[in-house]
């Protein structure tokens, strides 16, 4: 437990306190901003399509490589 010996030091405490709470706050909503636009039906199509142009291209990129 920390011993806070002046006013302004509880002060300056709970301001870095109220800070940090405000940031934590930001990166929720930023995280659940996400997973809704991930979930949403024009985020899985967009996720699809471009896994399936990904796994495309790195399939032709290793059938130059290793030909069978």
């Amino acid at each position: 437990m920390k011993i806070y010996s002046t006013y302004e030091q509880i002060d300056a405490e709970l301001e870095i306190l109220k800070l940090e709470t405000e940031i934590e706050k930001e990166k929720l909503k930023r995280s659940y901003f996400y997973f809704k636009e991930s979930i949403s039906p024009m985020g899985i199509a967009t996720s699809m399509i471009s896994n399936i142009a990904h796994k495309a291209f790195f399939g032709k990129l290793l059938q130059k490589f290793l030909p069978f």
